[in-house]
């Protein structure tokens, strides 16, 4: 059909008129609302960091299916923090040059410690799902956490087997490559373990890394006199402890502080880690049914099973946006969460006080059969 000069200028005035609208429809599509995330995603703590990353990215999934922040999509800017201090403040930088209103991490306390002196600084705020150590407790800083601390998993702990255990004398081995969590958690552990009657040989200690030589630190430990062997490490160290235990046919009680409580000490573990007791932040047989949900998910996009970390995160997120959705107008985020104070978190709610310190359910579990088993009989 050969077209008139009429319908040719006709033709061209509709693309004229078109393209214009169609650019001004596009430019008032609102501008996505970014949020930053930092963790360990490399290195012996990874297991931990890549766990939080992806409950993170599910949050941010399930805001996006929800309309947004304020109608806002929202992206997540990711960086490596390695567990390395200088990576960890490079990386925060390079976050805070973006202009982030709020980063996600870190996931471990060291690496928050190193950091939040240059946050606080900034307008940016910190909302970290498995910084626990009590030496950030109750300061007016830029920090929020949606786990509680590790004091109380410490105490369970030493409550737990001088309650319901032979033990009399502990032995502990922690790591000082995360001090602010590891030290701290031994010092509660100490504490309560001794009020209840127990007595504690002098703690040995190393750095995770590569020349770390945790067959002689396990075959001096085995020459002392106690009963229960308490390991505060990330899951790849204490896995590597207690294989060296079992290697060298030690039949002794083995205890686990929750940092190490991921899928990874099941995995590397193997029978070593068999009966051992571990302090937990969450209940992987829990019957919530956002938890439920959640999990499914989880495990659909990425064929494998979800730690504390992914809950951890996924709360953070959550907590993150429905502040912002909810705040005021003239009122910062900070602000905006610590008035609300109460969240619905997967596995019931997050009670955050003035400070920022959150606290939630903690739990005392065995491994048996190469599978984490709740003791619900004790709290």
């Amino acid at each position: 059909m050969r077209l008139t000069k009429r319908s040719t200028f006709l033709i061209v005035l509709a693309a004229a008129l078109f393209v214009p609208a169609a650019v001004l429809l596009i430019n008032r599509q609102p501008a996505p609302l970014t949020i930053g995330f930092i963790g360990g995603l490399t290195g012996k703590a990874a297991d931990l960091g890549v766990d939080c990353r992806r409950g993170a990215e599910l949050a941010v999934a399930r805001i996006n299916e929800q309309g947004g922040i304020n109608g806002r999509p929202v992206e997540l800017l990711v960086k490596d923090d390695g567990h390395n201090e200088a990576l960890a403040r490079a990386a925060v930088a390079e976050l805070l040059a973006a202009e982030v209103p709020v980063i996600i991490g870190h996931t471990t306390s060291a690496m928050t410690m190193a950091t939040l002196p240059i946050i606080n600084k900034s307008s940016t705020l910190l909302v970290s799902p498995t910084t626990s150590t009590p030496l950030l407790s109750d300061i007016d800083d830029n920090l929020i956490r949606s786990c509680t601390v590790s004091t109380t998993a410490a105490t369970t702990m030493a409550r737990y087997l001088r309650e319901r255990t032979d033990a009399r004398r502990a032995g502990v081995i922690y790591d000082l490559g995360n001090q602010a969590y590891t030290e701290q958690w031994y010092q509660s552990f100490r504490e309560t373990f001794l009020g209840a009657g127990g007595d504690i040989i002098q703690p040995f200690s190393f750095t995770s890394g590569p020349g770390a030589q945790l067959l002689p630190l396990v075959e001096q430990m085995r020459r002392r006199d106690f009963d229960v062997l308490v390991v505060v490490a990330n899951s790849v160290d204490a896995a590597m402890i207690c294989q060296q235990v079992h290697k060298i046919d030690w039949h002794i009680q083995l205890a686990l502080s929750d940092w190490s409580a991921t899928e990874q000490l099941l995995s590397l573990g193997g029978q070593s880690v068999e009966g051992a007791v571990i302090s937990q932040f969450f209940n992987r047989k829990s019957s919530s049914a956002s938890y439920r949900d959640f999990k499914l998910r989880f495990e659909q996009v990425y064929q494998g099973d979800l730690g504390f970390g992914a809950l951890h995160a996924f709360n953070a997120v959550m907590l993150v946006g429905e502040s912002i959705n909810g705040r005021g107008p003239d009122e910062s985020l900070k602000e905006a969460i610590l008035r609300r104070s109460t969240f619905p978190g997967l596995q019931g709610d997050i009670v955050i006080n003035r400070y920022g310190d959150a606290s939630h359910p903690t739990y005392m579990g065995v491994i048996n059969n190469g599978d984490f088993v709740i003791l619900e009989d004790f709290r």
